[in-house]
């Protein structure tokens, strides 16, 4: 068994992804019991998330549950939470409230559902697609107008290469969920695109 001296400085490096609707109210199924000071924007669930951070140094990031996070700029909030020291991560979809959805979503029986959900999903699809194209497009232009790769530029670099490799785990998540092959099987052909995509992620360390 490893001793704890020989993972201490992979620990150092854990980072955990909380979701934004920790911070809110809880309960169980029947009732939502409110508390004190519970945040009612996704500015305060962020700001409570940086709290967390600030304290730990382990949770960078908040994962966003649509539509209760939405904002009509999402720069903005991007924007609001770098200057609070945290990311935006995941952005969950809701296919589970919708009246359309109430026997499933991907695996309804009725195939005008599953299109819905399926275009809902690959609308997510498009959105980590863009985040990453514009996240690897910033780094390019900073590397091709730079003098000399300084720790301004590694950092550009470092930060792009973390938000792509991030784009790169849901993207390929939804689409093996889109395409039925649940639990990244290897029966599918998918797999053969993922593992080439998680292999460029995982080279040089994400």
């Amino acid at each position: 068994m490893p001793q704890f001296t020989e993972i201490a400085d992979r620990l150092a490096t854990l980072e955990i992804e909380v979701p934004s609707w920790a911070y809110g109210n809880s309960g169980t199924r029947f009732k939502v019991f409110a508390q004190v000071g519970t945040p009612r924007t996704v500015q305060e669930k962020i700001a409570d998330a940086a709290q967390v951070q600030k304290a730990s140094g382990l949770a960078p990031a908040v994962a966003l549950h649509i539509p209760w996070d939405k904002v009509d700029d999402y720069d903005a909030l991007n924007a609001f939470a770098a200057d609070h020291g945290v990311r935006i991560g995941t952005v969950n979809s809701n296919t589970f409230q919708d009246e359309d959805f109430k026997l499933g979503s991907l695996c309804n029986p009725s195939a005008s559902v599953r299109k819905k959900a399926v275009q809902h999903n690959l609308a997510r699809l498009a959105g980590e697609v863009a985040v990453a194209i514009a996240a690897s497009g910033s780094a390019a232009d900073a590397i091709a107008a730079a003098a000399t790769f300084d720790d301004a530029i590694f950092l550009e670099v470092a930060a792009a290469k973390i938000r792509v490799g991030e784009a790169a785990t849901e993207g390929a998540g939804i689409a093996h969920q889109v395409l039925g092959a649940i639990g990244f099987t290897k029966e599918h052909t998918l797999h053969r695109f993922t593992r080439r995509l998680w292999a460029g992620r995982d080279d040089g360390g994400v």
